[in-house]
């Protein structure tokens, strides 16, 4: 009921006033930032206003050059989170060695969906905000045609089956083109066509966009 998760909710363990900092090997760095953080003057370091335990935040990694990571590369990812909980102050540290991959079917294979899909849709919603919802729907659809290229290209033996069926990619991506499909078809990324399953107003558009955006 409606009380019932008010209350969990308020007694769950929250976060306030939060900072976090990222460090990367220099191999690396931050390209982009998504969820409900904002970008501090320092390099890679961010203000959160408050997080649960469900609060998912996405970060893009570049390669600081060209070069890439060499062969005696050790990448590594740390993130330091101060915040204040209960009156107290705490300061919480993760240090994450970084696998490289030898292959890039090595990548595929390695792929996590929830937060892939996490990102992906962080990033429909960043492009309909700052370029609009078409521009936001040709992105995703672009998206998807390149993870699709590119899985071709490094594995040659999916060829036509993949084009008949999803069950040519291998099982961690599966469900991705299904995620893609819905997530185009939704009332977000409508475009009010007569073939369109949603005819969606400006302002159900807009609280559509920021559900999405509150989203964990």
């Amino acid at each position: 009921t409606l009380p019932q998760d008010l209350f969990k909710q308020l007694a769950a363990p929250a976060a306030a006033r939060g900072l976090l900092r990222l460090r990367t090997s220099p191999e690396m760095c931050v390209g982009r930032a998504y969820g409900p953080l904002v970008a501090d003057e320092v390099e890679n370091l961010y203000h959160m206003a408050g997080a649960a335990a469900e609060t998912a935040v996405a970060f893009d990694f570049e390669y600081a050059s060209a070069r890439g990571f060499g062969a005696d590369a050790q990448p590594t990812l740390q993130l330091a989170f101060q915040y204040t909980s209960g009156g107290r102050r705490f300061l919480r540290v993760h240090t994450l060695p970084l696998r490289v991959a030898d292959e890039a079917h090595d990548v595929h294979c390695g792929a996590n969906v929830p937060p892939l899909m996490t990102l992906l849709v962080r990033k429909v919603v960043r492009a309909a905000e700052a370029e609009g919802f078409r521009e936001a729907r040709l992105l995703l659809q672009d998206w998807l045609v390149e993870l699709l290229t590119r899985y071709l290209v490094a594995d040659s033996r999916a060829g036509a089956a993949l084009a008949e069926s999803p069950a040519a990619l291998c099982a961690e991506l599966r469900a991705v083109p299904r995620w893609v499909f819905a997530l185009l078809r939704s009332p977000l990324l409508s475009s009010n066509t007569p073939l369109a399953c949603a005819h969606v107003r400006d302002d159900a558009r807009v609280a559509l966009l920021g559900q999405l955006s509150a989203l964990p």
